[in-house]
This record gives C-alpha cells, structure tokens and sequence, in this order.
C-alpha cells in the first residue's frame, strides 16, 4: 500500500512538471512570435522608406497625382508654316496620324500634336526637346523627321500626329512612313508612297502613282485616278468612284468596289469580293480570294482575261447578252447554273461549263471555285445571284 501510494505521489508531481514545462514552452513561443513580427514590422518600414527616397519607377511603385505604370503624359501642340517653294515632301514619323492635304495656296502649313510619358513632372521639358519634331526645307525638299527615342524607366514613349496643308501644284512626290496610326490623302496630284502598321489607309481625290501599304485596318478610296497598288492585312478596302489602275491586296477582310472605270486585280482570303456598276478596262482583270463569295457585276471589256477565283465560295457574274466571250466555269461539290443566257456548250457537265456567247473569241472568263455553286446570269434579269 505504501508503495502504491508512494508511485501515486510521484505520478502527479511528474504531471505538474510536465504541466509546467507546457506553460514555459508556450510562454517561449509567444515571445519568439512577438519578436519576428517586430522584425517583419521593421523591414516593411524600410521598404517604404526606400521606396520614398527611391525613383518609383524603379521600384515598381507609383506615388503623386498623374503618376501610373505608364508614366505622367504631358502634350504639346505648335503650327509651322513654311513659305519656300516645295516640290517634294518626306515625313518619317511614329505613333501617330498623318494627314496630307493638298490646297490652292503657295505655302505649307503644319500642326503637330505631340504627347509624351515620363517618370517624373521634372522630365516632361528635356523629353519634349528631345522628341520635337526636326522640320527643315531646302531645295524644293520638306522634311518632317520625328526623333525615336527607345523606352527606359524614365522615358515612357511617345505619340505624334501631324497635320499638313500642301500646295496642291506643285508637289509632285510625297513619302510617308509611321506606325500605330492612320495616313489619310486628300486633294493631292503627286506620286504617294507610304507605309504604316495599325492604322488606316484614307485616299480622297487624289490623282497620280500610289503605293501605299498598311496593317490590321480598313483601307477606303473615292474619286481617285492614276495606278493605285495597296496592300493591308486583317483589313477591308473600300473603293468608290476610280479611275485607272487597282492592285489591292488584303486578308481577312473583304474587298468592294463601287463604280468606277478601271483594270483590277484584287486579292484576299476569308473576305468576300463584291464589284458593282463598274466598267472593267484592260487585257487583265482577276478577283481571288478563299472561304467566301465573288459577285461580279460590271461592264467587261471587249477583249482579254478575266479571272473569278475562290475556295468554298460561291462565285457570281452578271453578263451582257449580247458580250462575245469564252466561258469557262469549274466547280467541286457545287453546280454551275445558267439563267437568261444562251451559250454555245462545247462542254457541260452539272459541275463545269465550257462554252461561247456569241461565237466568243473575245473575252475570256475563267471561273473556279470548291464546296459552292457558280450562276452565270444576265444583266438585267429577274433573278438575282
């Protein structure tokens, strides 16, 4: 008994050290607890500090009014007029909208709306010098050259629209080069080159040689004449009312053209190509393009090649009864249907056509396309394609 009492003794005073060594470990963690929370504390307090004394762009942080990750935008519009005699101008520009129109008075005018983005309110004079426009005329030559400038912490990047008034008769060859933004031509007889990314292509009145080409926007022309090659991607073009000759290239994007007497050759891929009241001139006008349709209804030449050619698009032309062509009209998985036209057959078949109208040896017309129907109809019929 006496030794079962003895082990009962000694079994609660090893319970109440145990207990108490619990308290003294708990006690020992909370202040280890207390004093990392108190470093942590501290070390975001210096962070802030440095980030203060720190440039914030380098830190990654953001502080005052106006201030973002791009930087604090600052912009600056000025006119210029230039009174010596010009026959050629050259702008080289970037970020921004170009447009050249052409008036009747004898001197340019120019107006520049420049933005920039800077880290800090204290650079926005030694970036606005550093990015101004050098405009400089001599010998019949105007140049427009906006500085580039590469990004960096402090320098953000800039955007510069310019804006032209030239005499139309007496500039005879222009260059424009820019990005992110539209090239607009407007009143001009001049020989055009130009190239952009990112932004439209807009010709109004314009006469003369244009080589013009862009990106990921629409391309629109009316009431312009002379030899016009264009070319976009992902884009549309639009063309009322030419005259002369029209390369146009495009993808994604359907091409229209809209009256007009000129040779054509257009190409695009997934875009649809439409051609109304036009009159179609030249030994060779082709209209290609893939995964849509072809309408074509013109006027055709007397003489020459005229190509209609698509995949998984249907195709369509309106012809004149009385027109001597040749025809030839070739499809897979579609038909080719006739309507209001009597045609010499040399060979027929549901999905081809081989044959003359009006004893052909005039025109020739060759129409291809896959997984869609062809229709040859008369103009002027009821029935439409």
């Amino acid at each position: 008994m006496k030794i079962l009492l003895f082990g009962g003794i000694l079994s609660r005073v090893d319970w109440q050290r145990c207990t108490n060594g619990s308290d003294e470990m708990r006690e020992s963690n909370r202040k280890r607890g207390l004093a990392l929370a108190g470093l942590l504390l501290g070390i975001g307090i210096l962070l802030i500090g440095a980030a203060v004394i720190i440039r914030p762009e380098i830190m990654g942080f953001s502080f005052g009014s106006g201030r973002s990750f791009t930087g604090m935008k600052f912009n600056e519009d000025f006119s210029v007029t230039i009174t010596e005699k010009i026959n050629s101008l050259e702008i080289d520009s970037q970020n921004g909208k170009v447009e050249v129109v052409g008036w009747d008075r004898d001197y340019v005018e120019i107006k520049v709306e420049r933005s920039i983005r800077v880290a800090d309110e204290d650079l926005k004079e030694e970036y606005l010098e550093e990015t101004r426009p050098n405009i400089n005329a001599a010998d019949g030559k105007l140049t427009v050259i906006v500085p580039r400038l590469s990004q960096t912490n402090e320098f953000m990047g800039q955007e510069t629209t310019i804006y032209m008034n030239i005499p139309s008769e007496t500039v005879e060859d222009i260059l424009v080069n820019t990005s992110n933004g539209a090239m607009v031509f407007k009143s001009l007889n001049a020989s055009i080159r130009g190239r952009s990314s990112n932004g439209g292509l807009e010709l109004i009145s314009v006469s003369g040689s244009m080589t013009l080409e862009t990106s990921n926007s629409p391309i629109f022309v009316e009431e312009c004449a002379g030899v016009m090659e264009l070319r976009s991607t992902n884009g549309a073009f639009e063309g009322k009312g030419i005259s002369g000759t029209l390369i146009i290239e495009t993808s994604n994007a359907p091409i229209t053209i809209e009256r007009g007497t000129l040779s054509v050759s257009a190409n695009s891929t997934n875009g649809a190509i439409t051609v109304t009241e036009v009159t179609l001139i030249g030994d060779s006008n082709s209209f290609e393009t893939s995964n849509a349709k072809i309408v074509c209804d013109a006027i055709l030449p007397d003489f020459g090649v005229l190509e209609l050619l698509s995949t998984n698009g249907s195709i369509g032309i309106f012809l004149d009864d009385s027109i001597r062509a040749e025809i030839s009209a070739s499809t897979t998985n579609g038909t080719v249907n006739l309507k209001g036209l009597t045609v010499g057959v040399i060979i027929s078949s549901s999905t081809s056509l081989r044959g003359t109208l009006n004893g052909g040896n005039g025109l020739l017309i060759t129409m291809k396309t896959s997984n869609s129907n062809i229709s040859i109809v008369k103009r002027n019929a009821e029935d439409s394609i």
